[in-house]
């Protein structure tokens, strides 16, 4: 075999080879761009899973938070009206709701006794604001600033006082449910009742 013909070989196995070799890599460089797609999607796909994720605790957490908060605000209006309503009748029934609503201080301060004789007053709320402070969905403690116009009722006399007060009232998460455990006078405005007595005399 002559240099040209052996050359001529030569060069066509170098050609197969290096023709064999680009398929491969062509190839194997299809296969990584599948790859690589496959991870970026997969990637992609888990970013919003994510993201969907976060979303929802985000609402899961404002909701807890909203119940929370509802919760808080039913005990301080019930609060209210078993300490500053009170009627001819139903001193029993209001005593034992009590006992939902306020510790054992508070429910010997304000139901002393087992009956109660209230035929002679009837009071009743004219108007009432909370004000409740910005809560964490774990807060165990919490300060309620309550505003009250109030009205008193003498049977008997027909005679009537309005007072405007300022109270704030501690209230502490136990059992799932909020007590009351202390309350603090801040301002009660009297001069209506002052004008009234001294109209009397």
């Amino acid at each position: 075999m002559n240099s040209s013909k052996l050359f001529k070989n030569v060069s066509i196995v170098v050609l197969v080879f290096l023709l064999a070799m680009n398929g491969y890599f062509f190839y194997a460089n299809g296969q990584n761009e599948e790859k690589y797609a496959a991870i970026v999607d997969e990637n992609e796909r888990l970013v919003e899973e994510n993201e969907i994720l976060k979303e929802n605790e985000k609402n899961i957490s404002n909701t807890a938070r909203e119940q929370t908060f509802e919760d808080l605000l039913n005990q301080a209006n019930l609060f209210v009206d078993l300490v500053y309503v009170q009627k001819v009748d139903g001193y029993q029934e209001r005593k034992d709701e009590a006992k939902n609503v306020m510790n054992e201080e508070l429910q010997e301060r304000y139901f002393p006794a087992d009956e109660y004789n209230q035929n002679s007053m009837e009071s009743r709320i004219l108007s009432d604001k909370y004000y409740i402070e910005n809560m964490d969905m774990n807060q165990q403690e919490v300060d309620v600033l309550m505003e009250i116009k109030h009205e008193i009722n003498y049977v008997e006399s027909g005679k009537k006082d309005e007072s405007h007060m300022f109270i704030r009232v501690n209230f502490e998460r136990q059992d799932e449910r909020w007590i009351a455990t202390n309350i603090e006078d801040l301002f009660a405005d009297t001069e209506a009742l002052q004008e009234e007595e001294d109209n009397s005399v």
